[in-house]
């Protein structure tokens, strides 16, 4: 896997008019002795938008909390719908080369900034992308947090929100449906340290706000689903679209990412149509010349190596089917880097028995878990 990590809502905002009755009005050297006037909220937030920046917007909101749309900052739109090619907002908003159609099911990018309404110099930099399903948003979402990185090192606050939904930093990335949102929060006043607390302290709920405007969605990819929950590492989840575990004609599936003290471990799972369907993609991983038959396996499972460099620890799977759903289990590479001892290696591996045995255990959960 590589590094990564990532997934935005409508309102109306009501400004406030201070009377000035009964008050001696200063003269003018006292005025030029003050400073210059602070800019009037009206100027700063944008009263209308043209039909294309409404477009743009969809459900997001004009308004977030204590933040209004910027008046001097246009709202920018990529893709269907919008004037501006998909390709050029991949790589103004999310630094990405779109020319052959990469994140897959990316249909819409939008870019827009929230201003301070009370004139402070804070802002909220939001990028909004759209997909065409829902799988394709989380798989784009967990790819950008963790990619192929470790979980055990994520620094990330998870927020409470519709989805799921984290702070890093400076930044909130969501997920919810088709939508993958990003909020960040910028200051160029304030110093650095100053802009890491205000972050801390206003991002999560801003972020919130955010999330509770997206259109409702149905619960996480059933494929994500099956993976157990116990042992799960919190935001140790990864949707692939493009063929899991590197094999051509797998299509897509879930990587979940486990420990139980020093043992680290991943489980895949990948859901298809029907008994048959996943028959013929098990079939795929079965010809693999880095798979090979178990004698008497639970689900008929066999064993699959991974490739990696020759001074990496092997990564093994074992890899079995039952009924419509496709289950391994599997070394954690992230947990074996290069020139690693033996020792240090089996202390943090399961054993095949350990894997066969949690391979027949997690095959026969029902319950669909969450985040």
């Amino acid at each position: 896997m590589r590094p990564a990590v990532l997934r935005w809502l409508s309102g109306a905002w009501v400004l406030g008019v201070v009377s000035s009755c009964g008050q001696v009005t200063p003269s003018a050297d006292a005025a030029r002795a003050s400073g210059p006037a602070p800019v009037p909220a009206l100027v700063r937030c944008a009263e209308r938008l043209d039909r294309e920046s409404e477009r743009a917007l969809g459900p997001l909101p004009r308004s977030l909390g204590a933040f209004c749309l910027d008046s001097y900052a246009r709202v920018r739109a990529f893709g269907a719908g919008a004037s501006q090619p998909l390709e050029r907002g991949c790589e103004q908003v999310l630094a990405l080369a779109c020319g052959d159609g990469q994140p897959e099911g990316l249909e819409h990018l939008a870019a827009f900034r929230y201003t301070d309404a009370g004139s402070g110099s804070a802002a909220i930099d939001v990028s909004a992308a759209r997909f065409g399903t829902a799988d394709a948003a989380y798989a784009f979402f967990t790819e950008r947090l963790l990619g192929d990185g470790d979980p055990a090192e994520l620094d990330a606050q998870l927020i409470d929100a519709p989805g799921v939904a984290v702070r890093l930093g400076r930044r909130v990335s969501g997920w919810l449906g088709r939508y993958v949102v990003t909020l960040s929060l910028v200051d160029t006043a304030a110093p650095s340290g100053e802009l890491d607390r205000a972050a801390a302290a206003s991002l999560p709920g801003l972020g919130r706000r955010l999330m509770l405007t997206l259109p409702p969605a149905p619960a996480l990819p059933l494929a994500v689903q099956k993976l157990p929950a116990e042992h799960r590492l919190p935001l140790g989840t990864r949707l692939l679209v493009g063929d899991v575990l590197g094999v051509s004609g797998m299509g897509a599936g879930a990587i979940g990412h486990y420990r139980d003290g020093e043992k680290r471990w991943r489980v895949l799972s990948v859901v298809r149509a029907d008994s048959d369907s996943a028959h013929d993609v098990f079939g795929t991983l079965a010809r693999s010349p880095s798979a090979r038959a178990l004698f008497a396996a639970p689900l008929g499972a066999l064993a699959f190596t991974e490739r990696r460099l020759p001074t990496e620890p092997n990564v093994t799977w074992v890899v079995g089917q039952r009924h419509e759903v496709i289950y391994g289990v599997g070394d954690e590479a992230a947990a074996l880097p290069e020139l690693m001892s033996a020792e240090r290696e089996a202390a943090v591996k399961l054993a095949p028995a350990e894997k066969l045995a949690l391979l027949e255990k997690i095959s026969q959960l029902t319950k669909k878990d969450e985040k």
